[in-house]
């Protein structure tokens, strides 16, 4: 498991970038997030107003203290946008809102 993650922003929004085999170790695969993060070869974007949210819930569930996050700033417009988006996932907003 890494031990830093980065935050990747542009002017509009933000992704928390991690490994496929991080989150299978924290028991998270890619149709536990929403459409409205990416992926690219093994790494997915989590974007930052929910999926992320999701992934630090359980981390910090697990090892008792948030995961250390590196900024970086893409400007006005992230190659992160140009990434497939995950499609098929098994997120329901209407079970995330009512937890």
């Amino acid at each position: 498991m890494r031990k830093q993650f980065r935050y990747i922003t542009d002017a509009g929004h933000g992704w928390i970038e991690v490994h496929r085999d991080d989150l299978a170790e924290l028991g998270l695969a890619e149709v536990d997030f929403s459409e409205f993060s990416y992926k690219n070869a093994g790494h997915l974007y989590l974007e930052e107003d929910c999926d992320a949210t999701t992934f630090i819930g359980i981390y910090e569930s697990l090892f008792g203290k948030s995961p250390s996050l590196s900024e970086h700033h893409d400007g006005n417009w992230s190659r992160i946008r140009s990434f497939a988006r995950i499609e098929g996932s098994n997120f329901n907003w209407n079970k995330k809102d009512a937890t």
